[in-house]
């Protein structure tokens, strides 16, 4: 059974829907701070969560060169719901 983590983003009018993170599914590190530019739109899978207790970091696979990198839960979204807000602009 894979590991997961259910997580809710964002504060105030800036704010996603629940997602459920799981280890091996593919996700993009889109934050909702404009600001925060470091690996915005890349793809990535999830290795791991960096802790057991309220995990607030995991460790990525880049699928644009392999590396691995740490990324906020809070900034990962799944491929098919930035599809459809990509659609919506």
């Amino acid at each position: 059974m894979k590991e997961s983590h259910t997580i809710q983003s964002g504060s105030g009018r800036k704010r996603r829907e629940t997602v459920t993170l799981t280890i091996g599914e593919t996700y993009r590190v889109e934050p909702l701070n404009p600001q925060k530019k470091k690996h915005r739109g890349r793809v990535c899978a999830i290795l791991e969560f960096d802790d057991d207790f309220m995990p607030g970091f995991a460790s990525v696979r880049f699928h644009d060169n392999n590396r691995v990198g740490k990324v906020d839960l809070s900034d990962l979204v799944p491929i098919d719901s930035v599809v459809a807000v990509e659609d919506r602009r």
